[in-house]
């Protein structure tokens, strides 16, 4: 493991992952990126079941991909009502770009910018 991937480990942040060929996210937090192994969940048939069931019928032509989406830049431990901030978000904006989302956990009235919160410079970010 490079240096560069060793600092994101320890990092917090958002992650999501897409299933290419249906259109649909799952969108989720890490405290610790080290700490949080999603792919390895689905793996063992333990995770979120809308998106399990996805991903254990991967053979009817399906694509996942993972991505961090955001970290923290100071390589801390974000706090969980930030999480939860930014978790929002990109649900809504994972949504805005035309993907349903796995997730049931946080209603879409829940997620609207209004309700998110933001002060002016984290909405610029």
């Amino acid at each position: 493991m490079d240096n560069g991937m060793r600092d994101m480990a320890n990092r917090s942040g958002i992650y999501v992952i897409v299933n290419i060929m249906d259109c649909k996210a799952y969108v989720g937090q890490a405290r610790n990126f080290s700490k949080r192994s999603h792919i390895a969940e689905l793996a063992q048939g333990t995770d979120n079941d809308r998106l399990q069931k996805a991903y254990d019928d991967q053979e009817k032509d399906r694509e996942f991909v993972y991505f961090i989406a955001t970290s923290d830049k100071a390589g801390g431990i974000a706090g969980k009502n930030i999480l939860d901030k930014y978790e929002r978000l990109y649900m809504t904006l994972m949504e805005e770009m035309g993907f349903c989302l796995y997730n049931r956990n946080i209603r879409k009235c829940d997620r609207t910018l209004e309700k998110l919160g933001l002060d002016e410079e984290e909405h610029d970010r």
